[in-house]
């Protein structure tokens, strides 16, 4: 039973990699342009660090917000599984569609689960480098 769930998230996975790659990218790009400023300013404090420090606390969680909402985004798996008679083809499986409704969900879980992983791990960074407190 298990592996009928692991290779319907691997599946999963393959079908929605092109959706998935260019967003993580992004992310990564912007945490560690992110990260940047914030070495910036605790390297160099002003009398205005504080609110810069709060400036780039607030838009690394409006960011990770918006990141949030465009996990949830529709990832084409659907046109893509009806363009390549996956669709058509998984009538025919032994599979119920709870099933193959549960396999979409366990891999919506588990890239919702490393998001969140990492944006904790990053705040946590900016706020130790900056030495603003949560």
């Amino acid at each position: 039973m298990k592996e009928k769930y692991k290779a319907l998230v691997y599946r999963e996975w393959k079908v929605s990699k092109k959706f998935y790659v260019p967003r993580v990218t992004l992310l990564g790009l912007f945490f560690i342009l992110l990260g940047y400023v914030a070495i910036l300013i605790a390297k160099e404090p002003t009398n205005d660090s504080e609110a810069a420090t709060l400036g780039v606390l607030f838009l690394s969680y409006l960011f990770v917000a918006c990141i949030a909402a465009m996990v949830g985004d529709d990832n084409g798996v659907h046109k893509a599984d009806v363009d390549t008679g996956w669709l058509r083809f998984s009538w025919a499986l032994p599979l119920t569609a709870f099933e193959t409704v549960m396999g979409k969900y366990i891999f919506k879980v588990i890239v919702i689960a490393i998001g969140t992983i990492f944006m904790f791990v990053s705040v946590g960074a900016f706020t130790a480098l900056t030495d603003f407190t949560l």
